[in-house]
């Protein structure tokens, strides 16, 4: 065997190494890329419902105007675990929103949030209590027929919202913005 044959030999075999070692890499590489992605890609329903929930305050003026909007919500619900680290967030110059966990007043609340897991449960009698000044949301169907507002719900993979038609002689007034985003429940 020459050198030059020697050298091919080896030359070859490195290069089916450094091939095999690129396919590896490019293997790795690509799945750890789709397993980020669809991570970035995943976000739970109850976090979705509170970024809605948050952002459909943004959207609603109540009379008369409040400085801060109070958002309460049971820790039996399925979004306290996300909304128990938020503290109060601004939504412009003049308004910002609190969170309240289990408030012992919901004459205190402007938004409350109520889904199956919450408790107590809220019945039709205690929501008409509260229901003039108060716009209530849930992603519960049991729920929204018992005279909640806002219904979230899912529809081809997207969370969706409904708006009752009962909001007009309310103590606030949801803009029109939000109310052309409402969706049909059937």
């Amino acid at each position: 065997m020459t050198i030059t044959t020697f050298l091919k030999d080896i030359g070859y075999r490195a290069a089916n190494i450094l091939n095999a070692l690129g396919i590896f890499c490019f293997f790795i590489t690509t799945f750890s890329f789709i397993n980020v992605a669809n991570a970035a890609e995943y976000v739970s329903e109850p976090k979705l419902n509170l970024i809605y929930t948050i952002n459909i305050a943004k959207f609603v003026k109540w009379k008369p105007p409040h400085k801060e909007i109070n958002i309460c919500i049971s820790e039996n619900s399925k979004i306290y675990k996300y909304a128990r680290n938020i503290g109060s967030v601004a939504i412009d110059k003049n308004r910002s929103i609190q969170i309240k966990i289990n408030p012992k007043d919901f004459f205190q609340c402007q938004i409350i949030y109520w889904d199956d897991s919450s408790t107590p449960i809220l019945l039709p009698t205690e929501i008409k209590k509260y229901s003039l000044k108060t716009l209530f949301i849930t992603d519960s169907r049991t729920l929204s027929k018992n005279g909640f507002d806002i219904q979230f719900f899912i529809r081809n993979l997207k969370v969706r919202f409904y708006i009752n038609d009962n909001t007009a002689d309310k103590r606030y007034k949801i803009s029109s913005k939000l109310l052309r985003l409402s969706k049909n429940l059937n």
